[in-house]
């Protein structure tokens, strides 16, 4: 008799067990899923760079292999009259040598191919800017 009487508590605590086993299985599913999303986010980064200002020199070489380099020499909008960076793009760009206007351009940030030992960028979108 006292059998009986514990057989059905046995099994609605097994029941209960099972249930919050496979309640908790599928929660941790869905938070890895949304963790992953959110590593995914997380680790995005820009591949471009993006530079404003005025061409003041610049030359085109090329390499052994018959391949093509542009030097181009910048003045950043809003520094010093003095201060200039030099880029290195990959491919023929000197129209970009015959501009002398405020311009925006766009390139990437890994470095594609190598002329003497210092890294190109591709041209991704050159814009002129009003003033």
């Amino acid at each position: 008799m006292r059998l009986r009487s514990f057989f059905p508590s046995l099994l609605s605590l097994t029941i209960v067990s099972l249930l919050t086993l496979v309640g908790t299985a599928s929660y941790s599913s869905v938070y890895k899923s949304r963790l992953e999303i959110a590593d995914l986010q997380k680790s995005y980064q820009n591949p471009n760079i993006y530079i404003v200002g005025r061409v003041v020199g610049g030359k085109v070489m090329h390499d052994s292999k018959g391949r093509y380099f542009t030097s181009v020499l910048f003045q950043p909008y809003n520094t010093a009259l003095l201060y200039t960076e030099s880029l290195l793009f990959c491919n023929d760009v000197s129209k970009l040598l015959e501009t002398n206007q405020l311009i925006i351009i766009t390139y990437k940030k890994n470095a594609y191919r190598v002329f003497e030992g210092i890294g190109c960028h591709v041209i991704e979108n050159v814009l002129p800017v009003r003033e």
